[in-house]
């Protein structure tokens, strides 16, 4: 049925060819309307946003990809529906953002650029995920999310970043805020050797914006949020973490998971429920997520391949206990199988499993 969608499509485009020039567009369906959005599946459908970044998009499904969109204006609309998109370059995702991007996971490391998701952001980010290293590479501002954020909007984001070099303006959500509004996100990770004349765990340089409900963990020894500028960050410590994001909505959009110090957004990893199952995208979700909660008769969905560098899932004295859908993804580690011991009544289904030994006989 797809492939006779696709070729119907094929034949639709021809005909509309002949009246009027459209560009070609790779993305299996959807019109690119709010409520028919392109749908992006693959990582030829991501590269379409190239030809229309004011159209309106969803991600189906955890993608990698090759090339940053690092010279792309994106004014339209990108809805992630919690999955990640794992880019193996060294430029930001989007050059500037003065539209929409919610529900969106990037894992980037940026050498060349001011900021991970983008150099400059004027539109809105709400319940993203932005995971990876940004180093200056030359540049004066530098962020985790943006290098600046203008008359922007970022709310409900978990931000976990590490930062490196000499730069004038830096923190992990932007170097410079300017007449801008974030609320109610996690920032985490490390600012390692970063000098400056603004420097801040979350922003540089603060200028009539508003900043509520935004905590910061584990950044660096500077003891506040905001280099320059009202501050109004909150430092939460390593063992209360989650428990101290007093404004979070932990009902719908924020989580906690067993002993775990830092707090979960739903919408990237559930809430371990037959019908909302824990999401695994990463090595680091199956560490901090699957072993962290082991026993505790949950169920795991895998989003993505993984290889997961540590010892197996589950032993004699704490095998693995719930359901596991393995979705049809493949893990792969250095042992003869992913799971160690499976208890009783529990389940691992739709799981490839390959080896990371390289050696030969």
């Amino acid at each position: 049925m797809k492939t006779i969608r696709k070729m119907s499509a094929l034949i639709c485009a021809v005909g509309i060819a002949l009246t009027q020039y459209i560009p070609a567009m790779a993305v299996d369906s959807g019109k690119g309307t709010a409520s028919e959005p392109y749908k992006i599946s693959s990582e030829a459908d991501f590269y379409d946003i190239e030809h229309n970044p004011s159209g309106n998009y969803v991600l189906t499904r955890d993608i990698t990809v090759s090339k940053s969109l690092s010279d792309t204006d994106f004014s339209g609309k990108l809805d992630g529906n919690g999955h990640i998109i794992t880019v193996n370059d060294d430029k930001p995702f989007f050059k500037t953002i003065s539209g929409t991007v919610e529900n969106t996971g990037i894992m980037l490391e940026v050498k060349n650029g001011s900021g991970i998701f983008a150099d400059t952001i004027t539109g809105t980010l709400a319940k993203c995920y932005i995971y990876g290293d940004i180093s200056s590479g030359g540049a004066d501002v530098l962020g985790g999310v943006a290098g600046i954020i203008n008359g922007g909007e970022i709310s409900d984001c978990y931000v976990n970043v590490r930062m490196l070099g000499s730069i004038e303006n830096g923190g992990a959500i932007a170097g410079k805020v300017l007449n801008s509004k974030v609320t109610n996100c996690f920032v985490t990770g490390g600012l390692q050797d970063v000098k400056g004349a603004a420097i801040g765990n979350v922003a540089g340089v603060s200028e009539n914006s508003e900043f509520k409900g935004v905590y910061y963990s584990y950044m660096s020894e500077l003891p506040y949020g905001i280099g320059m500028g009202q501050d109004t960050t909150t430092f939460v410590g390593e063992a209360d973490a989650a428990s101290s994001c007093a404004s979070f909505d932990f009902g719908s959009t924020w989580m906690t998971i067993s002993s775990l110090p830092e707090p979960f957004l739903i919408v990237f990893n559930g809430r371990g429920t037959a019908s909302d199952p824990y999401k695994l995208h990463h090595e680091g979700d199956v560490r901090e997520i699957l072993n962290t909660t082991l026993g505790e008769e949950k169920y795991y969905k895998l989003e993505n391949d993984i290889n997961i560098e540590f010892t197996q899932i589950g032993d004699e004295a704490q095998p693995f206990i719930g359901h596991f859908d393995g979705a049809n993804h493949v893990m792969a580690n250095h042992n003869s199988g992913v799971f160690g011991v499976i208890g009783e009544g529990s389940v691992v289904e739709n799981l490839r499993h390959e080896s990371l030994d390289t050696s030969s006989d």
